[in-house]
């Protein structure tokens, strides 16, 4: 696709290089950014690739607290490689602005640029449980290599991301304020929620209490924010560092089953863990975090899924009592359709939390 059609964009990758721009396309499933790869030449007739992502400033209004984060995060990353890893395809690369900043203006939109890790592939969603293993594999060596990280250094650019306490009151504001006139049309669902409050409680109380203690977390670690070898299939670079934050290690681990420990997507009504995948990604993930983790972090990973599941359709519908302002929407009620979805992924959760259990158990030793 030629430059063309993507006049603005074209502007803007000229804040960061000034060789020829050859290629701008749009690409990704991100329900909160908007991202192109633009194609570059140099001087000597090479060609070179990265990313230029708009960031939605409106979720992340700290922009320069954010960008600060990510870029210390993969430096630290970086110097704690061990030898045999490659530094450009292992670690994010962050490109600053040819002013030097972490990111540039275009109006009063903000945009940033990394350099593009070639010869890589991330899934939106896993089947094969392999995958899934080596998915909990690499957020928990993520989480190890960052073990001693300077917490309190963070900015945190998403307040309270994974609080779900805070994330239920907001849903309670939602709920009184029906800012797009649709609770009438929802009752049952803001009953399931409203039902289950001892949910919002089960982590922060542990956390709130010292119990648990707060870790440097990925808070989105979902398969298409990790990159794959092409050719070999293994996992070589966590990306999208967006929200990292202090909080539970569990937090990463409930979330990534909540997206892709079924074989289904948030817009499928029979929305379900599978135990197999369920399994594949506690071997991985315990394989290196039981080695760091507390018995009382350990305790958490199985409740993590429903607690993590629960907040998140708990947002979905927040965000349609509010007329569909937080996550990309791709039809009416979409929103609507992923918070029932998410009601039924409770559900099946509640019933096989015995089973999840036993399976950490088992890996745990």
């Amino acid at each position: 696709m030629s430059t063309k059609k993507f006049i603005k964009e074209k502007h803007i990758a000229a804040k960061f290089f000034t060789d020829k721009i050859v290629e701008i396309c749009p690409v990704g499933h991100g329900n909160i950014n908007y991202t192109h790869i633009v194609t570059l030449e140099k001087s000597d007739g090479d060609s070179f690739r990265v990313i230029l992502q708009k960031i939605n400033h409106h979720i992340f209004p700290d922009v320069d607290g954010m960008m600060s984060n990510i870029y210390n995060i993969t430096e630290y990353l970086r110097s704690n490689l061990s030898a045999e890893h490659d530094p450009a395809r292992s670690v994010m690369t962050v490109v600053k602005a040819l002013d030097g900043k972490l990111y540039t203006k275009y109006g009063d939109e903000f945009y940033r640029c990394y350099a593009m890790v070639e010869n890589s592939i991330s899934y939106q969603k896993v089947e094969c449980a392999e995958d899934f293993y080596y998915c909990g594999v690499a957020f928990a060596d993520f989480q190890r290599v960052l073990t001693d990280y300077p917490v309190k250094t963070l900015n945190e650019a998403v307040k309270d991301y994974h609080n779900t306490e805070a994330r239920y009151d907001a849903f309670v504001k939602a709920v009184e304020n029906n800012k797009a006139g649709r609770k009438s049309v929802v009752e049952e669902e803001i009953e399931f929620y409203l039902s289950r409050k001892n949910l919002a409680s089960l982590i922060m109380d542990k956390i709130n209490s010292r119990t648990i203690p707060l870790r440097l977390v990925h808070n989105d670690a979902k398969p298409n924010n990790l990159l794959f070898d092409a050719v070999t299939n293994k996992p070589i670079c966590v990306i999208d560092f967006d929200t990292v934050s202090p909080g539970a290690a569990c937090f990463d681990f409930g979330d990534a089953i909540r997206f892709a420990g079924t074989r289904q997507s948030d817009t499928d009504s029979s929305l379900s863990v599978d135990l197999s995948l369920f399994e594949a990604y506690t071997k991985g993930y315990l394989s290196i975090a039981k080695n760091f983790l507390t018995k009382e972090e350990i305790d958490t990973l199985a409740v993590s899924a429903l607690v993590i599941t629960y907040e998140c359709g708990m947002r979905f519908l927040a965000d349609y009592l509010d007329g569909d302002v937080h996550f990309r929407t791709g039809y009416p009620h979409h929103n609507l359709e992923r918070t029932r979805n998410h009601m039924k992924l409770v559900k099946d959760i509640e019933q096989k939390l015995p089973l999840l259990e036993q399976i950490v158990l088992k890996y745990a030793q």
